[in-house]
């Protein structure tokens, strides 16, 4: 029982330690955001069935208001496609004032859709 007293006060008091760490810290915003195939795909555009097609660019577009408005310092992406197209993500951003200089691109659930971050802050 003395050790699970220990354990206790010993978790505690890194909690509080932690706090005080923390409390001077930097605020740092973290997003996550599906894409919902940013990629090359079969999909409907507008009335009309697209094989192959890339994502619409008013897609890409609504994309990109979202991101800008959240502005995160750092964005975690689900169904990404190739690492061109996080490339073209971060220049799109760039050229509209949303900077982030540091991107991963990762391998996803299926050979397809793939994981990425988009940070403004070093790794």
């Amino acid at each position: 029982m003395g050790y699970f007293i220990y354990y206790c006060l010993f978790g505690f008091m890194s909690l509080m330690l932690s706090g005080v760490i923390f409390a001077d810290a930097e605020k740092v915003r973290i997003a996550t955001y599906n894409l919902d195939n940013y990629l090359v795909t079969d999909r409907q555009v507008g009335d009309r069935w697209r094989p192959a097609y890339p994502k619409p660019e008013n897609e890409k577009l609504i994309v990109r208001q979202v991101i800008q408005k959240v502005n995160p310092d750092i964005l975690v992406l689900q169904e990404m496609g190739t690492a061109d197209f996080l490339e073209e993500l971060r220049l799109d951003l760039s050229n509209e004032g949303q900077h982030y200089n540091y991107a991963i691109h990762m391998a996803g659930a299926d050979s397809d859709r793939h994981i990425a971050v988009l940070s403004k802050l070093p790794p």
